[in-house]
Order: structure tokens, then C-alpha cells, then sequence
């Protein structure tokens, strides 16, 4: 049995960095080393959290007195460990390479605070056991999110994006309120397995599909699911370069997290997954089409992002073991190639003075490791063999033929092709065109952060040659769905 102190000790060193952060120099090597130790600290406590879950444990903590399952505010599974595990190694990376950042932006000194706040949101969501513990830790990621977007203040267009953002962030924010509002009507619980033993004795559960479809609404927002995508390309070209890699690395991820709960604990109807079939189709052939018309890189890559959420997406609609498996092997290839390419976007496009692919030709010609790691995390993001990216796709279209959902599994095939020619275009334009080799030269990044981007690129290469380790411990957290 696993303590409370166990599931809550992640929370200790990122609330006390948080506090202490603005009292200390935005980049002095104190300050970095204490931020880098605690959410690596954080972290190993999230891995060892997943390691004493991994023979199929499942824990409940009640902190109010009332029966575990019934009363409780946290519920931790070989899921939530999964998640929590991949959330604080975005974070980190992005905490790193945040160093190089404050060098050349004028930023105020609740940065990091704000990024280790929006980590402690995350991890509450991953491992919530009722809907208002999830709720809370739902706009304490959100409001982190916001402040993070708008921190640069000189920039009118980031500015008016965090606007963009935090109106249609209200609004799904009020949809999932309503929506457990109506769940807790129909079942009188708040609890996950309180809720889902309310759902099952119900005589038709087809009362609860509005506060379903409510829910998806609002926790796809967060995910940049298609239709309720309008704000991802507009926050992710804007913010800072770590920002953005944070949302599209771990941001996102948490709606993932929340639709695999709410349709596969809460309200487990193979019926409703037709909606999430809809949603995947329409969010990758978006995401894509979109993608292809792009000339500013940061934009082309937030369409990308939005494309693979409905890969993710295919998995979960699925329905079986093998589509939970997949979604979380794509989300977690996801997490390392996106971050990576994000990151070296930014220090390509900070070289050349501008983000237009026409701008940036040639520019990877002499940035070395820099331009090896970025071209690992395309060709990963393009499902390219060897890489974590082909296995992940392999499985998530594999799992939609297994499930009979044929034509779903087909629109994938058609959406990986069209994907890998806008990534070809991206390599294509940093490898070749004459006069800016030159610029390549002035691509660089301190020689211990240089360990970054090719950290991110290894585990994209291991997670491809050998999946099998993580593909047993995925297995595992998708057994314990039932709850």
C-alpha cells in the first residue's frame, strides 16, 4: 500500500521552487540548479510512483473519512503514473532550455513559478480520484497556461493570442462544470467509481451522453481537438519558444488523459466512441491540410500538433487494449519529438531573424548536432521505421483495423503520407538552398544544453528500436481501465 506522502511528495519540491523563485535571480546558477533539482526530484518521485504500480496496483486515498472509493480525492494508477512520468520529463527539458531564453528575453521573475505551477496542475489532474479535485486542478493549469502565454508583454500578437485563449478556455472551463454538474445529478457521486457504479445500475445510461458530450468539449479544448482548435495555432506561433513546446508536449496531453478517464472509468459506453472516431478523422485531415499551406514553421508545427492529437485520438476510439496502448505510445512519441522540434525551431529561427521557411534555407548546414536532433524528431513525427513515431502509428492504425473501424484506420494512412510531405519540406528547406550556410554557423545553444535536443532525439530512436519494455508497462496501465 503506497502513502499519501507518496502520492503528493511530487508536489513538495515543485510548490516550494515555486515559492522561492521570485525571491531568487532569474538566472543566476543557484536559481538553475534549484529549479533544475526540483522538478527532477518531482520526477524521479513520479517514476517511482510508476514503478510500485507496475505489477497492476491501484490505490485509492480517501482524505476526508468516508469509504476509499466513495470519498476519494486521489486515484492512482499505472495511468496516472504513465502520464505524470511523461508530464515532469517535458517540464524539465522545457525548465533547461527556459535558461537560454531569460539570457535574451526580458521576462518577469514569476516565469519559472508559473511554469512549475502549471506542473503541479498537471500532475493533480493525473492523479485526481473525483471530478472536483479534477476540476480544481484543471484551471490551476489553466490559469498557469494563460500567464505563461501573455508573460511577454512588448508582444501585441502574444498578447491578443492569451486573450483568444483565455476567452474559449472560459467557456470550456463552464462546460465542464456544467457537465459535472449534470453527472452528479444523474448519479448523486462526485467519485470516479462511485460514478461509474451509478452509470452502470442506471436502466438506460443515455441520460448521462450530454454531460459526455459536454466534457469532451471542454477537455478536448485543451488538446486542440477539431472543432475546438482555433486557438493552438495563433498561442503556439506567439508565445515563447519553451511555452510552446510545453503545451504541445505535456499541456495537451492532460486532455488525453481526462477523455481516456471519462469514457473509459467514468462512463464506459462502446456506443459513445463514435464520437471520438468523428473527432479523430476531422482533427488529423485539419491538422494536416492545414499544416501543408503553411509558411511560418511554428505555425506548421502547431498544425502538426493538432494532427496527432487525432492519431492519439484513433487509438482511444478504438476501443480495445491494443488502441489504449497505441494512444499512449503516440502520446508519449509525441512528447519527445514535438518539444525537440520545437526547441530547434526556435534557435533556427532566432539565428535567421525570422520563422518563414523561405528565410530559413540552408540554415541547418552548419548547426551540426542541432540539425541531426530536429531531423530524428521530423522523421519521428513523420512515422518514419526505426523511430518511436513508426511503431506508435503502426499500432494506433493496426488497433483501428482490429476494431473494424476500416475507414478510420484508411484516413489515417492518407494522413501519414500527406504529414510526411510537409516534414520533407521542413528538412528540405534547413538542409538546402544557397548564401545560408553562413547563418547555420550562428545556430547554437550552450555546449550542456546541446545535450538537450539530442536527449529527446535518443529516446525517440530507443522508444523505436526497442518498444517492447514500455509497450509491456503500457499494457499494464491499460488493464486497470476497469477500475
Amino acid at each position: 500500500m503506497v502513502a499519501v506522502p507518496s502520492v503528493l511528495a511530487p508536489l513538495a519540491p515543485l510548490l516550494a521552487s515555486a515559492i522561492l523563485l521570485p525571491f531568487l535571480s532569474r538566472v543566476d546558477d543557484f536559481s538553475r540548479r534549484l529549479r533544475a533539482g526540483c522538478l527532477a526530484s518531482a520526477l524521479a518521485c513520479a517514476v517511482s510512483l510508476a514503478l510500485m504500480l507496475a505489477p497492476g496496483g491501484l490505490l485509492w486515498l480517501a482524505v476526508d473519512g468516508q469509504p476509499a472509493k466513495e470519498g476519494a480525492w486521489f486515484y492512482v494508477d499505472g495511468l496516472s503514473a504513465f502520464f505524470a512520468t511523461l508530464a515532469f520529463t517535458v517540464l524539465l527539458a522545457v525548465d533547461l532550455y527556459s535558461y537560454r531564453v531569460l539570457r535574451a528575453e526580458d521576462l518577469p521573475s514569476a516565469y519559472f513559478s508559473l511554469l512549475h505551477l502549471m506542473a503541479c496542475g498537471l500532475y493533480l489532474i493525473f492523479v485526481a480520484g473525483d471530478l472536483v479535485t479534477l476540476f480544481v486542478a484543471w484551471e490551476l493549469m489553466s490559469v498557469s497556461t494563460y500567464a505563461l502565454i501573455c508573460i511577454r508583454r512588448s508582444n501585441d500578437l502574444a498578447l491578443e493570442a492569451g486573450v483568444k485563449y483565455l476567452v474559449m478556455s472560459a467557456v470550456a472551463s463552464s462546460l465542464i462544470l456544467y457537465s459535472i454538474s449534470l453527472l452528479y445529478g444523474y448519479t448523486g457521486a462526485f467519485s470516479y467509481t462511485a460514478v461509474r457504479e451509478a452509470v452502470a445500475r442506471m436502466g438506460d445510461p443515455r441520460a448521462v451522453w450530454v454531460a459526455v458530450a459536454l466534457m469532451t468539449a471542454g477537455f478536448g479544448f485543451k488538446s486542440g481537438l477539431v472543432p475546438f482548435h482555433t486557438w493552438v495555432p495563433d498561442v503556439y506561433q506567439e508565445s515563447l519558444d519553451p511555452v510552446t513546446a510545453m503545451l504541445s508536449g505535456a499541456a495537451s496531453k492532460a486532455g488525453i488523459y481526462v477523455l481516456i478517464r471519462v469514457y473509459y472509468t467514468l462512463v464506459p459506453d462502446p456506443r459513445l466512441r463514435v464520437t471520438l472516431a468523428l473527432l479523430s478523422a476531422m482533427t488529423m485531415t485539419l491538422g494536416n491540410v492545414a499544416a501543408l499551406l503553411q509558411s511560418d514553421i511554428k505555425r506548421l508545427l502547431s498544425y502538426s500538433s493538432i494532427a496527432h492529437m487525432g492519431y492519439t485520438l484513433m487509438g482511444i476510439a478504438s476501443g480495445t487494449a491494443l488502441g489504449i496502448v497505441a494512444a499512449l505510445f503516440h502520446a508519449l512519441s509525441h512528447a519527445l519529438a514535438k518539444p525537440l522540434v520545437f526547441i530547434c525551431a526556435g534557435c533556427y529561427a532566432q539565428a535567421a531573424g525570422s520563422r518563414r521557411l523561405e528565410s530559413l534555407r540552408g540554415v541547418g548546414r552548419g548547426a551540426g548536432p542541432l540539425t541531426l536532433s530536429m531531423v530524428l524528431g521530423l522523421l519521428s513525427l513523420a512515422s518514419i521505421p526505426g523511430l518511436s513515431g513508426f511503431m506508435s502509428k503502426y499500432m494506433l492504425i493496426a488497433s483501428a483495423f482490429q476494431a473494424g473501424l476500416t475507414w478510420l484506420a484508411l484516413l489515417g494512412i492518407a494522413n501519414s503520407a500527406v504529414g510526411v510531405a510537409y516534414y520533407v519540406r521542413v528538412m528540405q528547406c534547413l538542409l538546402s538552398g544557397r548564401g545560408s550556410a553562413g547563418v547555420g554557423s550562428a545556430v547554437k545553444l550552450p555546449s550542456d544544453l546541446m545535450l538537450l535536443p539530442l536527449a529527446l532525439a535518443s529516446l525517440c530512436a530507443l522508444f523505436g528500436l526497442v518498444p517492447e519494455p514500455l509497450v509491456r508497462y503500457l499494457a499494464l496501465a491499460a488493464a486497470q481501465l476497469s477500475g
